[in-house]
């Protein structure tokens, strides 16, 4: 519902909706699994998964919030002309 409803909302959704679905594969496959994926070299690669994801969203927010201001800054401007 989230990657098909409201990526137009904001494009931070996508990664985040990608992530989730990746981590519950992650624990089922934990379950199913008889190694044990949260613990050792398994989880040092989730966690650096989790990180890389993390400096995603920053990236994506940061840009989507200067983009944001810039379009308020450009709607706000009458060029200099006071009527």
């Amino acid at each position: 519902m989230m990657l098909v409803n409201f990526r137009k909302l904001n494009p931070l959704v996508v990664p985040v909706s990608i992530y989730f679905l990746f981590l519950s594969g992650w624990w089922f496959a934990n379950e199913l699994l008889p190694v044990d994926l949260m613990h050792g070299g398994y989880a040092w690669i989730m966690r650096g998964i989790s990180a890389a994801v993390i400096v995603l969203c920053i990236l994506i927010y940061y840009s989507v919030k200067k983009k944001r201001v810039g379009k308020q800054d450009d709607d706000g401007d009458n060029g200099g002309q006071d009527e």
